[in-house]
This record gives C-alpha cells, sequence and structure tokens, in this order.
C-alpha cells in the first residue's frame, strides 16, 4: 500500500463529516510553576488520538437530552467508507471492536474535564472473542450523565474503534462529537450554602390532569379550575376554522398562551407533545418558553408541539398561574364544526 503524505490525510481527517473528527492529540494543561492544580476547578483533558488513516465514517450523530438534560437519545451510526484504499486493502473486512462516549465541557474553546460520567461509557460488540458488526446503530442507545450541576457548553464524543487484524483491536480510532448548551435555568444557583442547590422551576412539580372539553355543549376550558366550563367564562375558548378545520385556541380572562418554535433550533429539551410526554414527576422546568412569543391565539393547536398558557397572576418562582397544555387529541368536526377536544394541562 502506498501511504499519503501527512499534510493530505490530516486535511482529510479534518473535513471528516460535520467537521468533528479530530485529527491530532489533544494535550493536557500543566501549571507552569508547579502547584498543584485545584481539583475544583476542570482542567484540559486528552481524548483519545483519531488514527491519520481510517475508514470510519459516522452519520448525522445528534442527542437529544431530556428535560434536565441527563439523559441523551443518541442518534446516528458508525459505519466504513470500504473504497478507502489509504486504509483498507481490497481483501480489508473490518469490523468495530468498541464505542465509547465522554462528556466535556467547553470553557473557552478548550475541551475541559467535567464531574460528569457516562453510562454506559463504552459499548463493546461483542467481546474479543464473538464476532464483529460492521455498522453500529445509535437510534436505541441512551446514555445517562450523572452528576451534571454546571450551565454552560458540553459535549458529547463517540470514539468508535475498529480493526482488520485480529491481533490490533484499535487499529482505527475516529471520533465524532455533538455539542448542547446546559441552560442557566437547569444551574445549581451558586455556592452559597445558604442557598437552594436548584432552580425554583427545577423544584416546582406539576400534576398532570385530562380534561375533554365538548364544544358541541358550548364549552370552553378553565385553566382556574381545570374543568370544562361555558365558553362566556372559559379562559379558552376552541374554534375550528372553515375549510381547513385547523383548532384555534382564544386566550381570555387576562390569560397568555404561547406555541414553542423549538422543532427549529437545537434544543430538544422541551419538545413534549401527545406521542412524548416528560417523565413523571414533571416538572416547571420541562416546558421553557419566551415570554416575547406569549398572545391570544394559537393556530393550529397542534398535536406535534407543546405550549404553555401564563395567567395574570403568573409568579416565576412559586409557579403559580403556569400551565403547560398538550393536545391528546379530538374528534372529526362535526357538520357544525363541534368537536371534542382532549387536553393534557400540566400545572401546581
Amino acid at each position: 500500500m502506498k501511504f499519503a503524505n501527512k499534510a493530505f490525510l490530516t486535511a482529510i481527517c479534518t473535513s471528516a463529516l460535520f467537521g468533528l473528527a479530530a485529527c491530532s492529540s489533544d494535550s493536557s494543561t500543566h501549571s507552569s510553576n508547579g502547584e498543584v492544580p485545584n481539583p475544583d476547578q476542570p482542567t484540559q483533558i486528552e481524548l483519545p488520538t483519531s488514527t491519520l488513516i481510517s475508514p470510519i465514517l459516522f452519520s448525522t450523530m445528534s442527542a437529544t437530552p431530556n428535560g434536565n438534560q441527563t439523559i441523551f437519545k443518541i442518534n446516528g451510526d458508525a459505519h466504513f467508507n470500504l473504497e478507502d484504499t489509504l486504509a483498507l486493502t481490497k481483501d480489508s473486512e473490518p469490523a468495530f471492536t468498541k464505542i465509547k462516549f465522554t462528556i466535556t465541557k467547553i470553557v473557552n474553546g478548550a475541551t475541559m474535564s467535567t464531574t460528569a460520567t457516562i453510562a454506559p461509557d463504552s459499548v463493546v460488540y461483542p467481546d474479543i472473542t464473538g464476532s464483529f458488526p460492521d455498522k453500529i446503530n445509535f437510534s436505541e442507545l441512551n446514555l445517562t450523565a450523572s452528576n451534571i450541576t454546571e450551565c454552560g457548553t458540553y459535549r458529547i464524543y463517540a470514539t468508535a474503534y475498529a480493526s482488520d487484524d485480529i491481533t490490533n483491536y484499535n487499529k482505527f480510532i475516529t471520533k465524532d462529537s455533538v455539542q448542547f448548551t446546559r441552560d442557566e435555568i437547569l444551574c445549581a444557583v451558586n455556592n452559597n450554602p445558604a442557598s437552594s442547590s436548584s432552580t425554583p422551576e427545577q423544584s416546582i412539580i406539576l400534576k398532570k390532569t385530562i380534561i375533554p372539553v365538548n364544544t358541541a355543549n358550548g364549552e370552553g376550558l378553565s385553566l382556574t379550575t381545570l374543568a370544562p366550563v361555558p365558553t362566556a367564562t372559559a379562559d379558552i375558548s376552541i374554534i375550528v376554522t372553515e375549510v381547513t378545520n385547523e383548532i384555534k385556541l382564544v386566550a381570555k380572562n387576562g390569560f397568555q398562551i404561547a406555541a414553542y418554535s423549538n422543532n427549529a433550533d437545537k434544543n430538544y429539551t422541551d419538545d413534549w407533545n401527545s406521542f412524548e410526554l416528560p417523565p413523571e414527576p414533571a416538572k416547571m422546568s420541562d416546558f421553557r418558553f419566551k415570554e416575547n412569543a406569549l398572545g391570544t391565539t394559537i393556530a393550529p393547536f397542534d398535536e406535534g408541539l407543546s405550549y404553555v398558557a401564563i395567567a395574570p397572576n403568573y409568579n416565576k418562582e412559586t409557579g403559580d398561574g403556569f400551565y403547560a397544555l398538550i393536545n391528546q387529541g379530538s374528534t372529526i368536526p362535526d357538520p357544525n364544526r363541534n368537536i371534542t377536544l382532549t387536553f393534557i394541562v400540566y400545572s401546581k
């Protein structure tokens, strides 16, 4: 096999999928004055070095976190570029030997250590006495990152190990990663012993109430009483639009309502809907929203999204006047465009 020059190979590695595969070794920081580093301060860490020649490719790796950003559903896969003649011969039969996951914190652009650990921290397919796969799908893999207490920017690295040589199970190493920002709402408050270790939104538990509302009976939704009431006194009125039969909500009595735009961003922590509800017990921090998105109408009221309604007495510190709304489903409109709409309401 002919080997290309190092500069050419480095260019190949650094331009790998999403630009996330690293080819140079990360160096650890050392104190220049001989002082012992403070264990409470993050230190720069050394991640496994990707091999300059590797046929490993990652496809659309992503991590979808839960409400408090401690559990991540990993998506994507790792596979081989079998046409990579730099790494493989025509008789090569590469296979994966291990996938290892590492969570790091990014501080001023540097990859730093964190107290968080990931479980499972590695996945071996299978042990070295068995047969190895030529593709690994992450779609069913959930990672639990324990002990995260700080906000800021984090990165989850997947390091794939593979080989076509039974005497060297780590012949090929390639990294990919996905970055996420842990919101300030989830941070430990500060180091003041008198302060709580969580924000108010984290500690406010919400109860779930299922409320069917039948517009044929002239009903709307009362968030104050969590029950169907006559439309004239309802906090939320329901309108089914002509032609499209879209469900429109109108907030009254000083209430305001917001639909999220989270499907368009990279923060998946609050994308709850009728198909995927937050884990019990739900907390106020599971339903973040932008106050400048609040208004008095929502159309359509979609089963694939979640919404927040705010009462005039809304108090962020206590959770009073906070309601999360989800469309559990509705009947087909009758000739008069009446429906039975079932709300899932989360409230204090």
